[in-house]
């Protein structure tokens, strides 16, 4: 069972899609971890994130919210990650799917993340 799981690891590595999404997307994530922490001591206590809700006191989160973002972008690839593997074998176009559904949510985070940050420095 090794021997066929080391196998498609291998050739899931081979596939643009799936390497590079993963890549890419792991990246964003320890990128924008390190831009959070660097500009941590420039934040406010409270900043702007819940753009949906009306103007006001209901927008402001605390700064260690922004570290929660970004692990619910990262829980999304890991959970991304372990269906892609489970379902490459037999369904690589849901796989692909999988990895760059992962892309966008880390990328969509980071940018909104990187938004919040350069608005309040």
């Amino acid at each position: 069972m090794s021997i066929i799981r080391r196998s498609l690891l291998r050739q899931m590595r081979k596939d643009p899609y799936v390497m590079w999404s993963a890549v890419v997307a792991i990246s964003g994530i320890v990128g924008c971890i390190v831009f959070v922490i660097f500009h941590q001591d420039g934040l406010p206590e409270e900043v702007p994130l819940m753009y949906s809700l009306p103007w006001g006191e209901e927008r402001l989160v605390s700064t260690d919210m922004l570290i929660f973002v970004q692990a619910g972008a990262f829980a999304t690839v890991l959970i991304n990650g372990i269906l892609e593997v489970v379902l490459y074998e037999h369904e690589m176009l849901l796989s692909r799917l999988l990895a760059l559904g992962s892309l966008v949510v880390t990328m969509l985070t980071v940018y909104t993340i990187v938004r919040v940050i350069l608005v309040v420095v």
